[in-house]
């Protein structure tokens, strides 16, 4: 029985098109809203980790709203520092510094003076190598004044507590700080002062716990390395991408964490992870257990912390400064490139690519394939100029009409985009093809080869946005390119084949030449170019049994990444229009 493969029609492209960017939006949906289940108390306790406990203590701390140098945060401090007296009894290689003596003077966004006593809580596990530079782990434990701060910072300080007495439990190589601070939101206060503790010294490395929202899935804010990075994807679920540092750099996020401080007044290597989904709810009373949903947010920090904080002290070097290029793939594993490797990396894929697509190209050339029309080779430009003038319309007619639609309702957003965008470039392709008649294989050819140029200038451009201004956001343009180079190069290959093919059929037709009559240089002539009937058998219509694998590989890896994309950024900054930021951004 011969499997019968989709025909190549204008109509089976269009259905398989909306079919495969619906499915893949659906996925990445339940993949971006949907947390894995936590465990029952036995299979944590199996992990290591008394989800109860943690639990309980969250919600202690987070009963009424503690900001700095409240009678509310004065007991949330005590409960704290009662919790790590009480391992530090157990185990003697914890040691606490109830620190209310630093205190420092400093500026902060070039503009305000501030002055602050510390109040923080410092607790140091001795590692077994104590040569090595310690690890900082850090967050805070005050909450806004008009906030019960369940993720900013219930949840990370609660990981920090569990994470010392697995510490102590079973010692790490390196000695573990920790900075249980206070008065972060009031201007980063517990950070700053904690560099007039003598303890600052001891470290090189650090992660920061951070939370910009209520619940959710923790995200990789900023990476100081690449090096860092593969530390934190030892993690069961990494979440992150370079982009989500290009907008702190780029001032599209305005708030500040203690990452900041360390990285520049410390002058440290770090980790910067935080809570981004549902801004709404940030330093409002709804960031509460109840919006939590489940303990699977908690759980999912937990579990983030204890993973990478293991691996940070148990690894002898961090001294790797090349900057990252990173981000994850459906949230199971994560990628990560030196950015100086990225940037040798690129043109080297992408003069591998064309010199294969030549050659190809070549070979089906000399095989007799006959140049197409010129007026073919200006209907992808023409379209693609089309497709990217009325996205840019659509999105600034509906940031006049509603500017605020992102803010609530994301999701349709992202769809009619999508829609607009496979509707202004699919349907004039259909128009076109149908009013010329052209072969839709012929066609799907060209395509494919402008199209591959086209991400070859984009990978042109990624590569000096990296060389000049270290942005690695566009990391996508990359997997752009190279699913255009598979899809030009199976294309082309299928018809060398059938190239191959024809001239084979040809060579067995033809009479058996006889060298005593025949000329020398037509026994070597190219039988495909040796007569017009020879070059029209070549080029009769062949097979369209690859158009589909092509489509799936240079369609479903680049729609994964700028899907997930484009969910990590409506969640992120999508609500923060409220801070100052444009609809359109």
């Amino acid at each position: 029985m011969k499997l019968q493969l989709l025909p190549l029609t204008s109509s089976w492209v269009t259905k398989v098109s909306v079919i495969t960017y619906i499915l893949v939006f659906l996925l990445l949906v339940r993949i971006h809203e949907v947390l894995p289940a936590f465990p029952s108390q036995k299979d944590a306790l199996k992990q290591g980790i008394d989800l109860d406990a943690a639990w309980s203590d969250l919600e202690t701390i987070t009963q009424v709203p503690h900001p700095y140098n409240s009678r509310a945060n004065e007991v949330v401090r005590n409960y704290l520092l009662e919790r790590v007296r009480e391992v530090a009894n157990r185990y003697p290689t914890v040691h606490i510094s109830d620190d209310s003596i630093s205190n420092i003077s400093y500026v902060e966004n070039k503009v305000t003076g501030i002055y602050v006593e510390g109040s923080n809580i410092l607790v140091k596990v001795e590692g077994r190598n104590k040569s090595l530079p310690a690890v900082l782990f850090s967050a805070h434990f005050d909450s806004s004044a008009l906030a019960l701060g369940v993720t900013d910072d219930g949840m990370g300080t609660i990981s920090l507590l569990s994470l010392i007495e697995h510490f102590a439990r079973d010692q790490p190589l390196r000695t573990a700080l920790f900075n249980l601070n206070n008065g972060e939101e009031d201007g980063l206060c517990g950070s700053h002062t904690f560099f007039r503790h003598p303890w600052w010294k001891e470290a090189d490395t650090f992660l920061n716990i951070e939370g910009a929202g209520s619940g959710g899935r923790p995200i990789l804010f900023r990476a100081s390395s690449a090096e860092l990075v593969k530390a934190f994807r030892h993690t069961d679920q990494p979440h992150g991408t370079i982009t989500s540092s290009d907008a702190f750099s780029l001032g599209l996020v305005r708030s500040m964490t203690d990452f900041e401080v360390y990285a520049g007044r410390g002058g440290m290597n770090g980790l910067d992870v935080s809570f981004y989904f549902n801004r709404d709810k940030y330093h409002t009373m709804d960031d509460n257990i109840a919006n939590l949903g489940s303990r699977a947010p908690f759980w999912t920090i937990l579990k983030l912390t204890r993973d990478v904080g293991s691996h940070l002290t148990n690894t002898e070097h961090h001294e790797e400064k090349q900057r990252p290029v990173y981000w994850d793939v459906l949230g199971r594993f994560m990628v990560v490139f030196g950015m100086d490797g990225l940037v040798w990396l690129l043109p080297c894929t992408l003069v591998a690519t064309v010199v294969v697509t030549l050659g190809m190209g070549s070979y089906v050339w000399y095989m007799g394939e006959q140049p197409s029309p010129s007026r073919q080779w200006i209907h992808f430009p023409l379209c693609l100029t089309f497709s990217i003038l009325c996205s840019s319309f659509f999105v600034t007619i509906l940031c006049k009409i509603n500017p605020l639609i992102i803010y609530s309702s994301p999701y349709p957003v992202i769809m009619a985009i999508m829609a607009v965008i496979i509707t202004s470039l699919l349907f004039p392709l259909h128009i076109i093809a149908n009013k010329h008649g052209d072969d839709p294989s012929r066609i799907k050819t060209i395509l494919s080869m402008q199209y591959f140029l086209f991400t070859g200038v984009l990978v042109l451009g990624y590569i000096q946005m990296l060389k000049r201004l270290g942005f690695g956001g566009f990391y996508f343009l990359e997997i752009l390119h190279v699913g255009a180079g598979l899809a030009i190069i199976l294309d082309l290959g299928d018809r060398s084949w059938s190239a191959y093919c024809s001239s084979t059929i040809i060579r067995s037709q033809s009479e058996e030449p006889d060298e005593s009559t025949q000329p020398l240089l037509e026994i070597h002539s190219n039988p495909i170019r040796g007569s017009e009937s020879d070059r029209e058998s070549v080029n009769t219509p062949r097979p369209r049994n690859l158009w589909l694998l092509e489509f799936l590989i240079s369609v479903i890896p680049l729609s994964v990444l700028v899907l997930q994309l484009a969910l990590i950024v409506s969640a992120a900054l999508g609500q923060t229009i409220a801070d100052g930021s444009s609809p359109v951004i």
